[in-house]
């Protein structure tokens, strides 16, 4: 049986065995307590509790039911009850006289009760057949002194089977007969629970299976390694990535079927790592899919408007983006409610009347981007491209383009990802040979079945390299600079090539940027090329001398420190206006290519408590909010009294670590202190 077999095997309750399913059963026992409860004494003189377990799917519903149902079986403590479970999908129910002959056919083979389903059968179908039903089943249980746990999956799919008078008529039996239970699920929240003129209003218990926290993820996680016979991988992981795996907690919204799908990647260690995201998805998607199905078409128009918004949406934008489809603000608002109860969608108050809403599970909104977006959309979600890369250590990104180039040997690299994952891994090695044996050996791979493997594959950086000499020994200063800007791997003679390179071609702005790159890089010699190049350089005539002096300045008493730490010296020393001067500066000059020291920047900002001074950077430099977007949330929960809506923007997944954020800015804080 292959890994994801087993996964999908041990996930799924309804393929396990007893053994299986309590060796499993590691999570959601706290609920699992609270129900045996009220089993503990069985009172045939007055009515049980009913419950109702709430629950996305892939929470847990099932296999809480299923738990219940073997301790009843097993456990000698509870003789006197009787566990029936009906499958999650009943489609032969559809009406009170099928739930009780179908509760007598899985009852038939306990004894005192074979000839129940035979008795029931003979009985004339008549408008009180349903009652006359179940009144010779609880005659049968009485009889044997028995309680009935009626253990019920989709619990709303059948009361919506069964008309108003079914619906009454089943809360009657439940309330008044003292031999029977319903233990029921469901994976939204049902009207016929919440609404005044509804048979089951304020009926049951409510247990809510919310998102796993950290310690059952971690209860989860150290099961699947003892299933997979993966215990040391696992707690490897475990141990070392523990941040990696809190993401993927919060990305998923703690649900344990996504986290399980999710942490496959851990334990893969083939090369086609674009496949496996692309199997996640897959492997997702009838787990969403049916849950977008489950919606009627108002919720499900409601879900894609904020879906594709990603961040936090008012009602009114939400109507905006529906506007085409006849909806109004009160249909919105009513069906958001819904979504809200659902536990599908997140509100948070905006002020009395208004609220932001989002998409609770972000991993569902990541697979509903990548599967439904257009172009622009998925854009949005290119952070987690970086994140994943980020997992990977420099050992782990070698030992992949050593996977790699065995596969491209062996000839087993998959056509599209072998071509994606040569592209991915070669923008991150920093060996220059193996980057090149990794780019070579991918096409030689497909070089017999694709005539233009060469075009759609990148040089590596020694044949970049060896071009930018032949075209410099030609005097083609142009050409030669073309392929240094081609590599990868920039390291800071790269950056001082190129820089000298824009000298020569009179581009002093570029060769003032490169050589600042190579200092932020940690090559020294670079600050004379810069001084060079600022004192030599026109266009920075009037500002080259004092600059100058600040560069000889740090080169004599601060050795590598670049612009950003001279920001940092000066607003640690309180001097804020030369501060942000040189952090704009720095800005400017890396954009998205380099957030260096800026969380650090950022966060001595906010310990000097210079929120407006932090929120102009924001608003100053847009690509700032994207690539600091906890820090940026953090700065707008202290300015939410002059920007009240835009905190509550802030997505689910990012709560926590804004939380942690502030516990940083406080340590700061006490340090200046």
């Amino acid at each position: 049986m292959s890994q994801y077999n087993k996964i999908t095997h041990i996930y799924n309750p309804a393929n396990q065995s007893y053994e299986e399913l309590l060796e499993n059963f590691v999570i959601r026992k706290k609920e699992f307590k609270k129900i045996l409860r009220e089993f503990d004494d069985v009172d045939f003189k007055t009515s049980s509790q009913h419950f109702l377990v709430e629950g996305q799917r892939g929470t847990g519903k099932t296999s809480l039911l299923l738990r219940v149902r073997y301790e009843i079986e097993n456990n000698p403590k509870y003789s006197r009850l009787l566990a029936v479970q009906f499958a999650e999908e009943q489609y032969n129910i559809f009406d009170l006289c099928r739930l009780w002959e179908s509760t007598a056919e899985r009852l038939e083979d306990i004894e005192g009760f074979e000839s129940l389903s035979d008795e029931m059968e003979s009985m004339s179908e008549e408008d009180s057949y349903s009652l006359e039903c179940f009144s010779l089943l609880e005659k049968y249980l009485k009889k044997e002194k028995k309680r009935l746990v009626l253990l019920l999956d989709n619990f709303g799919d059948i009361l919506d089977k069964l008309s108003d008078i079914e619906q009454k008529r089943l809360r009657d039996i439940f309330h008044s007969s003292n031999h029977i239970q319903l233990i029921a699920s469901s994976s939204r929240a049902l009207e016929h629970t919440y609404k005044h003129d509804k048979p089951f209003y304020e009926f049951f218990k409510i247990i809510k299976l919310e998102g796993l926290n950290k310690e059952d993820t971690n209860l989860l996680l150290s099961q699947l390694a003892s299933s997979l016979d993966k215990t040391k991988e696992i707690e490897h992981i475990m141990k070392t990535e523990a941040g990696r795996i809190e993401t993927i907690r919060r990305l998923t919204g703690g649900i344990p079927r996504t986290i399980v799908l999710l942490f496959e990647i851990f334990l893969d260690s083939s090369a086609n790592v674009f496949e496996d995201l692309e199997m996640i998805l897959d492997r997702v998607t009838p787990l969403y899919k049916h849950r977008m199905d489950d919606l009627p078409t108002q919720q499900q128009a409601i879900m894609d408007v904020m879906a594709l918004s990603w961040d936090g949406i008012t009602s009114k934008e939400i109507v905006d983006g529906l506007s085409k489809r006849g909806f109004d603000t009160k249909k919105v608002s009513s069906q958001l409610n819904i979504l809200v109860k659902n536990g599908l969608v997140l509100a948070k108050n905006i002020d009395k009347k208004n609220k932001i809403y989002f998409v609770k599970e972000r991993f569902f909104n990541i697979w509903y981007l990548m599967r439904y977006g257009r172009k622009k959309n998925k854009s949005q979600v290119l952070w987690l491209v970086r994140f994943l890369e980020e997992w990977c250590s420099k050992e782990e990104l070698e030992n992949k383009a050593k996977e790699h180039i065995k596969c491209a040997k062996d000839g087993t690299l998959h056509s599209k990802g072998g071509i994606y994952m040569a592209e991915a891994l070669s923008t991150l090695l920093e060996d220059n040979k193996l980057q090149h044996e990794l780019l070579i050996e991918t096409k030689n791979a497909f070089r017999k079945r694709d005539k233009d493997i060469d075009k759609k594959i990148s040089e590596s950086d020694l044949e970049l390299k060896k071009q930018s000499i032949e075209f410099y020994d030609k005097k083609d200063f142009k050409q030669s600079l073309k392929c240094l800007d081609k590599i990868q791997y920039k390291d800071g003679n790269i950056y001082n090539l190129i820089g000298y390179f824009n000298y020569v071609l009179k581009e002093y702005n570029l060769s003032i940027d490169n050589y600042r790159k190579s200092l932020s890089s940690g090559n020294k010699e670079a600050i004379w090329l810069l001084v060079m190049v600022l004192y030599n350089s026109a266009v920075h005539k009037d500002e080259s001398l004092k600059l100058i002096e600040d560069y000889l300045r740090l080169k004599t008493e601060y050795e590598e420190l670049d612009t950003i730490m001279i920001s940092i010296i000066y607003l640690w020393n309180d001097k804020y206006n030369e501060s942000m001067n040189y952090i704009r500066e720095y800005i400017k000059l890396y954009g998205e290519s380099d957030s260096g020291l800026m969380p650090e920047y950022l966060i001595l900002l906010l310990a000097k408590k210079q929120y407006h001074s932090a929120y102009k950077l924001f608003e100053e430099f847009l690509q700032l909010k994207e690539q600091f977007k906890p820090i940026y949330y953090v700065v707008m929960r202290h300015l939410k009294d002059e920007y009240p809506k835009e905190y509550l923007k802030m997505g689910s997944e990012l709560e926590e670590t804004v939380l942690e954020i502030e516990k940083e800015i406080l340590k700061v804080r006490e340090l200046r202190a």
